[in-house]
């Protein structure tokens, strides 16, 4: 009963076009009528032998499946519906940038595959968190990039993260700075006055600290995943060996977790080292302030129903019409109803597309059918 008391449409001015099925009647009847012509003017006896009433009983029948598929076509643009769905009503403005380490240290396996390849799926997961939020994504390494400024579809974010590696970044570093800066920008830009950024990274800059304090005075709170071990491993370089340093050593670059801990501290969020398990996802997202914020609005939020449209489904409903159309050649017959006049003697073949009467008698007769030239002609 609930279904059938919220039955409507959705767009129901599409039924003013069922207003064309009367006017198309009156066509067919007049063309019927001049097929009815015949009759007044032919004895019955005869009138089997100058009208195919096949044909007429072909048409008719195709006039009623165009009829029929005209009444479905009307029926399913004006969108019937009956059942609700939710939707919510307001839109999370929290905005979250993150932000990964792009320098070549982030190539070291000491956590396999490689730095950098983890860091990747640890975005992923984030991302997934994520999905309500204004959601941004930027590469630093001796300078910081926008690969995508802040946006609600968290698909287009993750289709950029594979393409995030140290042989794109023009300058070579760990300028983390700009990267704070970078996402500073980007919050602003956007009309927020607050917003969160995650930085994964291994290492920091000497002026991280200060662009960290800057930011939290700005609304942009700090947080850092951690990327690597205290053990550190070597760099492999793309022409083959390891980075070293001035002295030819090869570096064994290290996870820098105190000052990580101290950039997060400074930029008023959390830090938590990059786990195999979810557990740094819950120490770093867990009771921020943008979770708590958009808690806060789920609970006061309201619900606007909107009504499924259900006039897809009678397109479906088309398709048995459509092959029942190709059946003795009625989608023909259909187009014929609207070019032509009835064809009062003979049937309507396929050589009749391409030949006229007299030159199918001349190919019958160069083919030795008497008899059908004679018929033809």
């Amino acid at each position: 009963m609930n279904a059938l008391a919220d039955f409507h449409l959705l767009r129901p001015w599409w039924l003013l076009a069922l207003a064309v099925l009367p006017l198309a009647a009156i066509i067919w009847q007049r063309r019927r009528a001049q097929a009815g012509n015949w009759r007044a003017m032919v004895d019955a006896h005869l009138l089997p032998h100058l009208v195919d009433t096949s044909i007429e009983r072909s048409k008719s029948g195709a006039a009623l499946l165009a009829g029929a598929v005209w009444i479905l076509a009307c029926l399913a643009m004006a969108g019937p519906a009956w059942e609700r769905e939710p939707m919510p009503l307001y839109q999370n403005d929290a905005a979250r940038v993150l932000a990964i380490e792009l320098a070549p240290t982030m190539l070291a396996a000491d956590i396999r595959p490689t730095r950098l390849e983890r860091a990747r799926y640890k975005l992923n997961d984030i991302l997934e968190e994520s999905r309500d939020m204004q959601t941004a994504l930027i590469g630093y390494s001796g300078d910081a990039f926008v690969a995508a400024p802040l946006t609600d579809d968290v698909n287009t974010v993750r289709n950029l993260i594979d393409a995030l590696d140290p042989g794109v970044m023009p300058v070579v570093g760990n300028a983390t700075e700009r990267a704070i800066t970078r996402a500073q920008e980007l919050v602003a830009q956007a009309g927020l006055d607050r917003g969160e950024l995650i930085l994964l990274a291994d290492s920091v800059s000497d002026a991280a600290i200060a662009a960290a304090r800057k930011a939290r005075a700005a609304g942009l709170t700090i947080s850092v995943l951690g990327v690597g071990s205290n053990s550190g491993a070597p760099v492999p370089l793309p022409q083959g060996g390891f980075l070293q340093d001035a002295e030819g050593n090869i570096v064994l670059p290290r996870l820098q977790e105190s000052a990580l801990r101290a950039l997060a501290s400074a930029g008023g969020g959390r830090y938590a080292t990059l786990s195999s398990d979810r557990s740094d996802l819950q120490a770093l997202l867990a009771g921020d302030s943008l979770q708590t914020q958009t808690t806060k609005q789920g609970e006061s939020r309201g619900l606007s129903e909107r009504f499924r449209d259900r006039g897809p489904w009678l397109v479906l409903l088309l398709l048995p019409l459509a092959l029942l159309g190709f059946r003795r050649g009625w989608l023909m017959a259909s187009a014929l109803v609207l070019i032509m006049p009835s064809a009062p003697a003979q049937a309507f073949g396929f050589s009749d597309l391409w030949w006229r009467a007299d030159q199918q008698a001349a190919r019958a007769l160069s083919a030795g059918d008497a008899k059908a030239a004679q018929a033809l002609a």
